[in-house]
């Protein structure tokens, strides 16, 4: 229900749209159960199509310069869905609502052109006063979120407010994310061998990003660099910045 509340809020062209919302009756009043109707999206997700990518310009049968133009070709398009994201969290964080798990599984590409930011359980809408448990992704998450999850692991905290704060800064750092993966073909903290989801959580909250020196001199990556606060005294306050 609170996913439902949150999308209906953000009515916006990069937004899947809500269109009802209510309970559908059960033998007696405790046997009702929620529901909401959404636009069905056909299509696929952005995190398919980055995968497809990668397997094009990393085609052995191909050579050096049509995989130089396959991946400026899906670098343009990429960018070009990550700069609709961006307008839809720009228009969230207006309304004051964070999204807090934003990864390419979370975009949905549609058949005629269409980029549509799903996914809003873990969503927060910081105009309300209450306890809440946002989402997050280990190869993405930002430090705090991955401290909050971490608090839970260890000290069973799942009640208490988030030991480092959490607010629109997180999604600004998952959209620097993002781009870092569009950069390099991986998210940023993208999990070594041998470890598991807890152990990428712990390197988060250290803010450990993956080694990206072969892209260093790169435009792009100087702007990831920046979203994802590795450039001391550098940071984008808000998405329009970032944009």
């Amino acid at each position: 229900m609170r996913e439902a509340q949150f999308t209906g809020k953000l009515e916006h062209p990069n937004i899947v749209p809500v269109h009802d919302i209510g309970l559908i009756k059960g033998k007696n009043a405790t046997g009702n159960r929620p529901f909401y109707v959404m636009k069905e999206i056909k299509g696929d997700s952005w995190q398919s199509k980055l995968k497809r990518d990668q397997e094009s310009v990393n085609n052995k049968e191909i050579t050096a310069s049509v995989a130089k133009e396959i991946r400026a070709k899906c670098l343009a398009e990429n960018l070009d869905i990550l700069r609709r994201v961006a307008d839809a969290i720009d228009f969230s964080h207006d309304k004051n609502i964070i999204h807090c798990d934003l990864k390419p599984e979370n975009v949905m590409l549609g058949e005629f052109g269409e980029v549509l930011v799903v996914d809003w359980g873990g969503a927060v809408d910081l105009d309300r006063r209450e306890t809440y448990r946002p989402g997050g992704s280990p190869a993405y998450v930002s430090p705090e979120m991955a401290q909050y999850w971490c608090d839970i692991f260890l000290e069973h905290k799942e009640d208490s407010p988030a030991s480092r704060e959490i607010g629109k800064q997180s999604d600004i750092y998952l959209l620097g994310a993002m781009l870092f993966e569009i950069v390099t073909g991986n998210p940023p903290h993208f999990g070594l061998k041998g470890e598991d989801a807890y152990d990428v959580m712990r390197r988060a909250t250290e803010n450990q990003i993956r080694k990206h020196d072969k892209w260093m001199d790169d435009e792009l990556m100087q702007i990831a660099r920046v979203a994802l606060r590795l450039e001391e005294g550098k940071s984008f306050d808000t998405v329009s910045q970032f944009h």
